[in-house]
């Protein structure tokens, strides 16, 4: 997106500080949407990058969470700042409705099972778990993130 240019999205992130409030607020927007994208609908693309989806996760959860502040801040009464304290709360649970739909699609490879796992072990996403137990595998290791 050109919001982010050629930077990370942790530096766009903290870049994003630097900025006015307008485009603070449409980095940080920007920063926390194609988090959501990343590791709900692409997380095999992940697997190049030094970091995982529970990087994206906290990443993404950061970028609602300031986002809500900043209008708080402004004592807001918009509605957007509900809707971006709502999307920092249920940020996982966004993820694995992603992730369900991109496993419908085949968006994402279910043969790598250690990444799988690991993924699972580091988030504790439900969808994750499930393809472990469709393959036999009894994950042991509590979540982080979700209940199942």
């Amino acid at each position: 997106t050109e919001i982010i240019g050629d930077d990370s999205l942790g530096e766009a992130f903290m870049r994003a500080f630097t900025k006015d409030l307008l485009g603070k607020v449409k980095t940080l927007k920007a920063v926390g949407d194609l988090c959501l994208i990343y590791s709900g609908f692409f997380p095999d693309k992940l697997n190049r990058k030094l970091v995982d989806i529970d990087y994206f996760i906290k990443l993404g959860q950061i970028s609602f969470l300031t986002l809500y502040r900043i209008y708080n801040t402004m004592n807001s009464v918009s509605d957007l700042k509900n809707l971006y304290f709502e999307v920092y709360k249920e940020f996982v649970k966004i993820v694995t409705v992603m992730l369900e739909i991109a496993r419908k699609f085949k968006l994402f490879n279910e043969d790598n099972l250690l990444k799988i796992y690991e993924r699972w072990q580091k988030t504790g996403i439900s969808v994750l778990y499930n393809i472990l137990r469709e393959r036999q595998i009894i994950p042991v290791q509590g979540s982080v993130y979700e209940s199942h």
